[in-house]
């Protein structure tokens, strides 16, 4: 059955961590959770094992200036996780790629819902581990590659608004107060991102963190060699009330974060 593709899936990988009545572990559940409502496949591959199968529909938004709109990183409510990658939903079953899409904006992007003009839909196929469940996925990109119509309506912040010019050069300086020892450690933020505008889409507990960036940036900050550069950046981020959407916030959980 599903379950018990999904727990000796999650169970490979040692991250049966949590049980629940079912007897799966927290991981499992979630991933059984996906695939019954039509977000994923579990398949079995040559070798006999477990593999998720996932369609996306990936935005890939440009401006004039060549700029694309990418995401910095997620929120949970106390830290920001790095992860430079372009926006991407799940395709539902049945569903089409411009339904995807529309949802997508409308859930989780909805400044830009009218700001977009679809230009061409490009399929990619990609297999890496999920970051989320540790399994090998099957990734089935359709990237829809569009332009931006009119100006993003939408609250912006910087690194240098939220802590100043000075305490900002470290994430740790804006958090502590006392830690000279973890501001030490801790890698600096490129001063080309102090003041780089960022969004903010989501509510206080749960949210995404956004950005344009060109192409070299991009290709850089979504790379191993631009690790150190994102985390410094996104850890030094927190969302503001002013920038919280009024519509979208409660209704933000509809669409996951981490793909």
């Amino acid at each position: 059955s599903i379950a018990i593709m999904a727990s000796q899936a999650i169970e490979r990988k040692g991250l049966a961590a949590v049980g629940f009545r079912s007897g799966m572990s927290r991981h499992a559940e979630e991933l059984v959770h996906e695939v019954s409502e039509g977000k994923a496949v579990l398949v079995l591959n040559g070798a006999g094992e477990a593999e998720r199968v996932l369609a996306l529909a990936v935005l890939n938004l440009a401006r004039d200036d060549g700029c694309v709109f990418v995401q910095l990183g997620t929120w949970d409510g106390a830290n920001v996780s790095a992860d430079c990658q372009l926006p991407a939903g799940k395709r539902m079953e049945n569903e089409s790629t411009s339904d995807t899409l529309h949802r997508m904006l409308s859930t989780k992007l909805p400044a830009l819902l009218n700001c977009v003009d679809l230009m061409r839909v490009e399929q990619q196929v990609t297999k890496k581990a999920s970051k989320k469940y540790g399994i090998n996925t099957k990734y089935l990109r359709r990237v829809c590659f569009a332009t931006l119509s009119r100006t993003v309506q939408a609250p912006t912040c910087t690194v240098a608004e939220q802590y100043g010019e000075t305490c900002c050069l470290h994430p740790a300086a804006g958090t502590s107060t006392n830690s000279s020892s973890q501001m030490a450690v801790a890698p600096p933020i490129p001063e080309r991102f102090l003041h780089h505008p960022t969004y903010f889409f989501g509510s206080m507990d749960k949210g995404v963190f956004y950005t344009w960036l060109d192409n070299t940036e991009f290709k850089h900050l979504s790379s191993t060699s631009g690790e150190d550069d994102i985390s410094a950046w996104v850890q030094a981020l927190r969302p503001l009330e002013v920038m919280l959407p009024d519509a979208a916030a409660d209704r933000y959980g509809e669409e996951e974060m981490s793909i």
